[in-house]
Parts: structure tokens; sequence; C-alpha cells
């Protein structure tokens, strides 16, 4: 069958149209879309099935809630929303997030994703503020000068450290060479009293605590997602 067909006024079946006035008074033919390939029926274009927009070079801003996906070799993609998600298959994206909660998955080692200043060339997301989970707990260290880890393999992105305020001294935090001796001190003072200090870490097993006196402790709260 031919793909063009014969309209002949007065005959046949209606076909829908719309009468603009101004000017020139004319009948635009309504057209409801569909998309595909020739001879392929793809379906009408609506929110379940969106007309799909590729982008071979260029430039996309989001300011609304949307979904991102790249799948070209060329793109920019600014984020400046906050409910966002992007996601980049290719190689050579580059993704610019200009809020905290939206949410970046890169899938390749070649793009390139910028957070408030923060370059990447791997796999990054960038959650909300709000943690999902807050604890609390207590480290002491049994000998002076002997460090201890701050507690088993956590999770977290952040944690805040203060000193028990019933220490005799102060105690010391850093990483495994922390050192809490004075003259040879290696780490981050944490005085008893004073405002607690917060690490951006990933693992609570990362951080150590060393002290003056046997017995002193840390305590803290860690935040995950």
């Amino acid at each position: 069958m031919a793909d063009n067909i014969q309209v002949t006024t007065g005959s046949g079946i209606a076909i829908a149209g719309d009468l603009i006035s101004g000017g020139a008074i004319a009948l635009y033919q309504r057209v409801k879309l569909i998309h595909g390939i020739d001879g392929v029926n793809d379906g009408d274009v609506a929110s379940v099935n969106p007309l799909p927009v590729t982008i071979s070079e260029g430039t996309i801003t989001v300011n609304t809630i949307a979904t991102i996906t790249v799948l070209n070799t060329v793109s920019t993609v600014i984020v400046s929303n906050t409910a966002s998600t992007v996601t980049v298959l290719n190689t050579a994206s580059t993704v610019t997030v200009l809020n905290t909660a939206s949410t970046v998955t890169v899938l390749n080692t070649a793009s390139t994703v910028t957070v408030n200043a923060i370059t990447t060339a791997s796999t990054i997301k960038v959650y909300s503020v709000g943690a999902a989970t807050m604890v609390s707990g207590r480290t002491v260290v049994p000998t002076a000068g002997t460090s201890v880890v701050l507690t088993a393999s956590t999770t977290c992105f952040r944690v805040d450290l203060s000193a028990d305020l019933g220490n005799a001294n102060y105690v010391v935090v850093g990483d495994s060479n922390v050192v809490a001796a004075t003259g040879s001190q290696i780490g981050l003072a944490v005085i008893g009293g004073n405002s607690p200090i917060s690490v951006l870490v990933d693992n609570l097993d990362k951080i150590y605590v060393d002290a003056l006196t046997n017995g002193d402790a840390i305590c803290y709260t860690y935040y995950a997602y």
C-alpha cells in the first residue's frame, strides 16, 4: 500500500482540523504524534512513551524535576534544580551539579562530573543533605600511647567527635598513625567542653584515637544514608 492517501472534499472519512482565524482564514489539520522508523509504529507520544530526543552536540540545562539519560558522546548537562536524576552511559559527557539533592550515576570512567567545584572521572552520587541514620557511641583508650580504632567497620558520610567531659586530659584523633604524646603529636587534639569536630569520612574504621591518660574516651555521633 502506498504511504500517501488522497483526500476528496465531501466524501470519505472526516479528518480532524482546527479553524484558525486572523488574516486569511484557514483550516489546519490536527495531527497526533507517533514515533518510529519507516514502516514501524513505536506508539503514540505520551508521558509513559515520550518522544526520544538525541542531542549530538550541545548543552542541556535542567531547571525542573526531570530524569536525563545521556547516550551520546559529546554532551554537557547542567543540573541546577533539586530533584534531578542524571544517568551517563557514554564516555565523553560533562555533568555539572549545582545543588546537593541530585543523583548522578556515571557508568564509565571518562566522563567529567563537577559537584560544587569538586571534579571526578569515576562514578559519583550526590545525595540530599539529610541523613537516614544517626548513631552515637563512645570509645575508650585503655592504654595511653596505644591508639585504638574508633569502632568496627561502619559506613557513613560524616562523624562528629567530642572528648568525654570526664577525661583527665585531651585526646587526639587521626588516622592509624595518630599520636597523643606532647611534643610528637600527630592528629587533632579534642578537648572536653570544646565544640565537637566534624570529619567527612566513608567508614568509621578509618579514624583512630589516642590519649595521654589511661581510660580517657572520645564520644561520637555518625551519620549515614
